[in-house]
């Protein structure tokens, strides 16, 4: 995981110009139980024909 926010952080500062000391990642990743799907049903019991990985990432700036 560290080198994927060593690159955010090099790729945020090359465009559009960020200084990296500026930056905050936080990473969530929720869990399927606290999701409700397909008319209020938990994500964790539905059978989605695929596997179901979900990442949300903020940025501060």
């Amino acid at each position: 995981m560290s080198k994927l926010y060593k690159n955010m952080i090099h790729n945020l500062g090359e465009n559009p110009g960020i200084d990296g000391q500026n930056i905050t990642i936080i990473l969530l990743e929720p869990l399927l139980h606290n999701w409700s799907v397909r008319g209020g049903k938990l994500a964790n019991q539905v059978d989605f024909g695929f596997d179901v990985n979900v990442l949300f990432m903020f940025f501060h700036i």
